[in-house]
């Protein structure tokens, strides 16, 4: 989710990007919390997010597919449970299982934990 646009500097008199000033920021679709969506010069994230798909049942259409992107399994939940009674969905791909535990809020643990809690109030 874009929470601001990139505010950039443009030429007075033709309108044409000169250069950005702020880059455009991205955070959780959940919660919002900021998350850098960039990769560091050796290919890894930044920032620990986690991403999901969605593909709709009508696939004719433009809009089959919607991109969803979260800073926790718990943010990741909380969607997911809003969308259990949408019938025009086909498939939701969800966001690989992570056993690296230095990995803040992606880790495989939190996942199972969130599954055993909704268990429990189910």
């Amino acid at each position: 989710m874009k929470i601001r646009d990139a505010v950039e500097k443009r030429c007075s008199k033709c309108n044409s990007h000169i250069k950005t000033i702020t880059p455009e920021v991205f955070g959780c679709d959940e919660c919002q919390k900021e998350i850098d969506l960039q990769d560091d010069k050796y290919g890894n994230r930044i920032s620990p997010h986690l991403d999901i798909t969605i593909f709709y049942a009508n696939r004719e259409s433009d809009g089959n597919t919607s991109y969803h992107t979260f800073c926790s399994w718990k943010c990741c939940f909380r969607f997911l449970l809003k969308l259990k009674t949408r019938t025009d969905i086909d498939f939701i791909s969800l966001p690989y299982l992570s056993w690296e535990r230095d990995i803040k809020d992606e880790y495989v643990g939190d996942f199972f934990k969130l599954l055993e809690v909704s268990q429990c109030q189910t």
